[in-house]
């Protein structure tokens, strides 16, 4: 029998906090300020003290890490 939609949620949602746990704190935050707290890049800039142009490059790194990661 296939698993429920819930549990399959509930696993991927486990494997992605894992991935994110291996990444190192500063590409983890920006991710974390974006998905989950909704911040806009200029938002994230003025908390994290870099330009809007800087938090887009550096999101773009962090989301092909946490990809790395979730497939270790």
């Amino acid at each position: 029998p296939q698993p429920q939609p819930g549990v399959q949620r509930a696993d991927l949602r486990q494997k992605v906090w894992a991935a994110a746990a291996r990444m190192p704190a500063r590409p983890r935050r920006l991710l974390l300020r974006r998905e989950l707290e909704g911040l806009s890049y200029a938002q994230i800039g003025a908390a994290m003290g870099m330009s809007t142009e800087k938090v887009r490059r550096r999101l773009h790194r962090a989301r092909a890490l946490i990809r790395k990661k979730y497939a270790q």
